[in-house]
């Protein structure tokens, strides 16, 4: 009798051994997966802006990869089934939702049907494309302003009281920070002007029509504006390139919908002090952390626990994107944008 009890013994010991090294196994498969995702993303936070900017194609190639593997990885991580159902077109649900989140349409209409009257709002003969004398192309603040519905088009007119901002008004503005020795070579207003733009350009997105095309006062801004000193050309072209800039962030970043939140940046600092409070608090608690007597805690590397290593990875990696996203948006254009208007 005690031959078959040592036998059922050992059996279900070997059977524990193997579901151990089978556990053991798999915490190091998503040990793994979590370290070289939590690498990707702070890869990306830190150059994924140089997409469409650098010409290096290890670089770029670079970003390509950390941008298309942490997603995977993640859904591999925790449901090897999820890879199979994330594609493409979720995706473009995704940026579609974002889109529609931001007022895509509602606002390009107020716009649109603006912009078909904006050239009656000013006389002809004091159109300045140099001083933007009469250029009443919205920059913020039309929300505050109120809107009559014409009939029979149902048109929306702006009622215009000075309380929306347009280019004509930043021109005009007598400020520090807008006047010649705050912003000598006009930088700042260009900003503005290229959010200007960019706006007018959204347009084409929700199918309105650029009603201003065929005036004469767009021609003036084109030929005696952005190009009134034919041998530099710089300006003009970045001014397009900030516009473009604009319209590439609405589509693939968040920036559009974080900047309609007026109140952003407040959540936004208490959130990096929070932060910054948690990652410090953690510092003890890593150091004086002992690994569980059980089997599933005995993988180190050079004799360092690898769930500390881990946690210290993802809390360093936590605290450099915090701090990288912060001062990337409070030296974006859009937020110069948000402070000058």
């Amino acid at each position: 009798m005690v031959v078959p009890n040592l036998v059922v013994n050992n059996a279900s010991n070997v059977g524990n051994c193997i579901e151990i090294e089978s556990a053991q196994k798999k915490l190091e498969y998503i040990e793994g997966y979590v370290t070289v995702t939590t690498i990707l993303i702070a890869f990306l936070v830190g150059f994924g802006s140089c997409r469409r900017r650098s010409h290096n194609g290890l670089l770029k190639t670079s970003i390509f990869i950390a941008y298309v593997l942490p997603m995977p990885l993640v859904a591999y991580t925790y449901r090897p089934d999820a890879v199979s159902k994330f594609s493409i077109s979720e995706r473009r649900e995704a940026l579609s939702m974002a889109s529609r989140s931001y007022g895509l349409v509602r606002n390009n209409k107020l716009i649109a049907d603006f912009m078909a009257y904006e050239h009656e709002l000013s006389n002809e003969d004091e159109v300045d494309p140099v001083s933007m004398k009469g250029f009443k192309y919205l920059v913020k603040g039309e929300e505050k302003e109120q809107v009559k519905v014409v009939p029979p088009h149902n048109q929306n007119q702006l009622q215009l009281t000075g309380k929306a901002i347009t280019i004509e008004m930043i021109w005009q503005c007598k400020g520090r920070l807008l006047s010649s020795t705050g912003d000598p070579d006009g930088r700042l207003k260009d900003i503005c002007l290229s959010y200007a733009l960019y706006r007018l350009l959204c347009r084409r997105f929700v199918g309105y029509p650029f009603s201003e095309s065929s005036n004469v006062k767009t021609w003036k801004f084109v030929r005696n504006g952005l190009l009134s000193n034919e041998d530099d050309h710089e300006r003009a072209f970045r001014i397009i390139e900030v516009e473009l800039a604009f319209v590439y962030d609405l589509f693939y970043t968040k920036y559009a919908a974080i900047f309609s939140n007026k109140g952003f940046f407040q959540l936004r600092s208490i959130q990096f002090i929070i932060v910054i409070v948690g990652c410090v608090t953690m510092v003890p608690i890593l150091t004086n952390y002992h690994t569980p007597k059980n089997d599933l805690n005995r993988l180190t590397v050079g004799g360092h626990n690898v769930d500390v290593l881990v946690t210290c990875i993802g809390v360093v990696a936590i605290l450099f994107m915090d701090l990288v996203q912060y001062f990337v948006l409070s030296f974006s254009d859009w937020d110069k944008v948000q402070w000058l208007c």
